[in-house]
């Protein structure tokens, strides 16, 4: 088994936990790439180069650390073998030197020389005995397979010392007594016993150990070759992936550079070509090119803010022009009207007067001529004298009262045109809305393609509240009109159920909102307004009329009128079907204009 029970049991648990590191790996791989995006373009650069210069070094150390430990490694194993070489070399020519027959045999009869050469033969088995005890302590594959006969082999030495020590006492003990013959023949029998031929034998199969030691020690060397080959490899390998690397990073930080820069090159290129300033660059980094992209956006948001306000600055520039030429016209269409109609006016009841001196002179001449002579008779039957009196005086007085109505229309426009009044006045709102409705009487009445238009007046006690009066006049014409559009503008079948419930009608509302403003309701039962355009009802340009008919810019400029010159509000209340309202709320007293600053 390659683990313990235990760590079986725990094994699933490894596993869940390294699953838990690899899902957070992406998150942790996205953090990092935030932060880089937080670096400045100085640093990602100078951390590309510092990467770059980092690799090949780190690479040549790496390269060297490891091909160093793995060549000391290597060396370590050469020495080892070459000295576990040196001692099988050692062994093997200690156990041929060892020759008791041949040591002994001379130096029977001198007990002083056979005594030194039994020590050095004890000597030298004590030497094969260290040596052997070192080799079955190396760690080579050879020995460590030859270990059995090495164990087997000192098993014999210790048999072959114990013999040879008995061996040696019992020749000096048969030298004391001269026995010569004796000594020789114990010394070739243990020579010809099977321990010593044991040993002698051993010393020949050292020979296969040997050659298996050298192998290992070919080993050694390759491996020592490989190791310098392994350095090398590594450093060569540094520098490729540092070229790698290097590519890389040059590719990352000129796309870091300029896709960014290339992206904000062609947003400013379409804002300026098609003016699209709803356009804004996406903010991706912290660098300088993301404060670049910040301030492009803040810079296009500049532009359409002040393109907004330069458009509703012409536009209401065009439309005061537009007023006030039409001002300046009705201000000298009604100048030119109201001098024969005042010299009309004026001469219409010395008319009446005269008519009615001419009338009781005719009646007087009929007293006291009743029957007048035939001519006389055959002209008065002719124009028909009696008709003649009772109709010249009912045209007299409809000559007065058109004459009047002239007037007042005469008047009425030039109160709305106001053009003497481009500064806050103190005006009477109610005036205002009874002018307005006076000029737009036309559009009120019936006519072949539409039916009348009621209005409903609704007036709360106002005081009289300042403002520009030709302003707010154009307010309610502007949105009178747009009702009397809509109205007009029903479909017919819409028509035939007002008919037949309400007629079509425009409700005019005031009344005070607190102690300082007013509030003017215009409201109407048309055909409503739905959400989408109600949203958009004050954009300038917006409208649902017919090419021709309407320009989109009366409710805005009201808008504008309102809000910006009055600092009121206005506002829409409508659903589909359900009419629309009106609702425009002014204060009473505007405040104290700020002066200019030279």
């Amino acid at each position: 088994m390659l683990f313990p029970s235990s760590n079986n049991r725990s094994q699933p648990q490894k596993l869940c936990s390294g699953a838990r590191r690899r899902s957070h790996l992406p998150e942790l791989v996205s953090q990092q790439v935030r932060r880089l995006g937080s670096v400045t373009l100085r640093g990602k650069i100078t951390f590309g180069y510092a990467l770059v210069l980092c690799i090949p070094v780190v690479g040549a150390l790496t390269g060297l650390m490891v091909g160093n430990y793995y060549y000391k490694q290597t060396i370590q194993t050469l020495t080892i073998t070459y000295q576990e070489q040196k001692r099988l070399n050692n062994l093997q020519v200690l156990i041929l030197q060892n020759r008791p027959a041949k040591e002994l045999t001379p130096f029977i009869e001198d007990s002083v020389a056979f005594q030194e050469a039994s020590n050095k033969i004890i000597t030298r088995t004590n030497h094969i005995q260290q040596l052997v005890t070192q080799l079955e302590t190396a760690k080579t594959n050879a020995l460590i397979n030859f270990s059995p006969q090495l164990q087997e082999f000192r098993k014999n030495l210790a048999t072959f010392s114990r013999e040879f020590k008995a061996l040696e006492k019992e020749s000096l003990l048969l030298q004391q007594s001269k026995n010569n013959h004796l000594i020789k023949h114990r010394v070739l029998k243990f020579v010809n016993a099977d321990t010593f031929d044991k040993i002698i034998q051993f010393a020949y199969k050292i020979d296969g150990v040997a050659i298996e030691v050298d192998k290992d020690i070919l080993r050694s060397r390759d491996q020592l070759r490989q190791t310098e080959v392994l350095r090398m490899q590594i450093i060569l390998g540094s520098l490729v992936v540092s070229v790698i690397v290097a590519s890389l990073l040059a590719m990352f930080t000129s796309q870091a550079i300029s896709r960014p820069l290339e992206s904000l090159t062609n947003l400013a290129q379409e804002v300026t070509r098609d003016g699209n300033t709803n356009l804004r660059a996406t903010i991706v980094t912290k660098d300088e090119v993301g404060t670049l992209a910040n301030a492009l956006n803040q810079l296009i948001e500049w532009v359409a803010t002040y393109t907004r306000e330069l458009q509703d600055t012409q536009l209401h520039l065009i439309q005061s022009e537009k007023m006030s030429c039409l001002g300046q016209i009705v201000a000298g269409v009604a100048h030119e009207i109201n001098n024969p109609i005042n010299f009309i006016y004026g001469n219409i009841n010395y008319i009446d007067s005269y008519t009615q001196d001419l009338l009781k002179v005719i009646q007087a001449y009929q007293v006291h001529y009743p029957n007048p002579p035939e001519t006389l008779q055959k002209t008065l039957d002719e124009v028909e004298l009696d008709f003649l009196q009772e109709d010249l005086i009912k045209l007299v007085q409809s000559i007065n009262v058109g004459t009047e109505r002239v007037r007042q229309i005469v008047l009425s426009l030039r109160n709305f045109s106001r053009l003497d009044e481009s500064e806050f006045k103190a005006v009477d709102i109610h005036q205002g809305i009874d002018n307005t409705l006076l000029i737009l009487q036309h559009r009120l009445k019936a006519r072949p393609e539409s039916q009348a238009i009621d209005v409903v007046k609704d007036y709360g006690n106002l005081p009289l509240v300042e403002c520009y009066p030709g302003q707010i006049n154009q307010v309610f014409m502007n949105v009178l009109v747009n009702a009397i559009d809509v109205l007009d503008d029903c479909p017919k079948e819409q028509k035939k159920d007002n008919q037949r419930t309400q007629p079509d009608t425009i409700w005019i509302v005031t009344q005070m909102i607190g102690t300082d403003q007013v509030q003017i309701t215009i409201a109407d039962n048309g055909s409503g307004i739905c959400e989408s355009v109600r949203s958009r009802i004050f954009d300038p340009f917006f409208t649902t009329k017919p090419i021709g008919k309407g320009t989109g810019l009366g409710l805005s400029i009201s808008y504008q009128i309102v809000t910006n010159k009055h600092k009121g509000t206005i506002r829409c209340d409508s659903s589909l079907g359900g009419g629309a309202k009106f609702v425009v709320q002014i204060p009473i007293h505007q405040p104290e204009p700020i002066p200019k600053s030279h």
